[in-house]
């Protein structure tokens, strides 16, 4: 028996696929943006500050490189 998650990949699979590459990434930074405006609206922010924190937020959460290290070998 199929579910309604699988019947939902599997037209999210189909027009995926009959879109082109560069269609594929529009539609990525249009998703993206509509992220960002509904993360702006939940805060109260402007889509600028929205996009401030998000930087600062992922910049925190990242661990230096070791190979990045100027005192190691």
């Amino acid at each position: 028996m199929k579910s309604t998650a699988d019947a939902l990949r599997a037209a999210t699979r189909a027009v995926a696929g009959a879109e082109s590459p560069a269609e594929r990434v529009v539609q990525a930074f249009r998703l993206g943006d509509e992220d960002l405006r509904a993360y702006a609206e939940a805060r109260g922010i402007t889509l600028r500050a929205a996009r401030l924190d998000i930087v600062r937020r992922r910049a925190a959460s990242r661990r230096p490189s070791a190979s990045a290290d100027p005192t190691r070998p």
